[in-house]
C-alpha cells in the first residue's frame, strides 16, 4: 500500500490596480490588469508507516548551529535563530535554505498561501514551491555526490540495509525581469535498519538564481 500526501493548489487570479493618472482635478482613474499566479506542490511518499514516520524524522533533523553560522557573516549571527535556524539569508524578503526541514516546507507553503491572499510581498506576482520526499530501503546504499557550491566531489560513504529519506525542494519567485529568484535545494538522510540517524548529507549553502 501506498500513501501519498500531495497537496497541489494551483492559484492563479487578476487583481486590478488602481493607477491615478495626472494629478489635477480633472484626472481620470484607469485600471491595469496584472496576472498573477501562486502555486503549491508537495508530495511525501512513502511505502509504508514506517517510511512515512522515517519522512518526518529527517525533516525534524537540524544541522549544527555553528555550521550555519560558519557561512553567515559576523555582523548577521544575531538573525539566525537559536532554534529553527534552517535559513542563512534572505533575498527580496524571502528566506534562503541552508537545510530542507518540515519547518522550512511550512514557511514557502506559508509564504504562498499568504501571497495568493494579498498578505506579503504583494510585488511578487509569481510565485512557486516544488517540493518532494520518498523513503525506501536498500539492501546497500551509496553516496556519491559533490558539494553544490563549490562541485567539488565528496567523499563517499556506503551503507548496508538501511532506510533513505530523499528530499528535494524547488522554489521560484518572480516580479519583473530584474526581479527574480530561483531556489534549487536537496537533503538525503539516512537511517539504520532500527530507523536510528546515521547520517544527513547535502545541508549547507548553494548557487542562487537572481535576476
Amino acid at each position: 500500500m501506498t500513501f501519498r500526501l500531495p497537496i497541489m493548489r494551483p492559484l492563479s487570479f487578476l487583481l486590478l490596480l488602481t493607477v491615478l493618472a495626472g494629478c489635477n482635478a480633472g484626472s481620470t482613474m484607469v485600471e491595469e490588469e496584472v496576472a498573477r499566479s501562486y502555486r503549491t506542490s508537495i508530495v511525501r511518499e512513502a511505502t509504508s508507516h514506517v517510511e512515512a514516520d522515517l519522512i518526518a524524522q529527517a525533516e525534524a533533523v537540524y544541522p549544527p548551529r555553528d555550521s550555519v553560522l560558519a557561512h553567515v557573516p559576523p555582523e548577521r549571527h544575531d538573525r539566525i535563530p537559536e532554534t529553527g535556524y534552517w535559513y542563512l539569508d534572505s533575498f527580496d524578503g524571502v528566506r534562503i535554505p541552508y537545510a530542507l526541514t518540515g519547518d522550512a516546507v511550512t514557511y514557502y507553503s506559508d509564504l504562498i498561501d499568504a501571497l495568493e491572499a494579498g498578505e506579503q510581498l504583494p510585488f511578487l506576482t509569481e510565485a512557486s514551491l516544488e517540493y518532494r520526499a520518498t523513503a525506501s530501503f536498500r539492501e546497500t546504499y551509496t553516496f556519491d555526490g559533490q558539494d553544490p557550491l563549490t562541485l567539488e566531489a565528496l567523499p563517499s560513504v556506503s551503507f548496508e540495509r538501511v532506510h533513505v529519506v530523499e528530499m528535494s525542494l524547488a522554489w521560484y519567485q518572480y516580479c519583473g525581469p530584474v526581479c527574480a529568484m530561483w531556489i534549487n535545494h536537496s537533503r538525503i538522510v539516512v537511517f539504520d535498519e532500527a530507523g536510528t540517524l546515521l547520517q544527513v548529507f547535502l545541508d549547507g549553502p548553494r548557487p542562487i538564481a537572481v535576476s
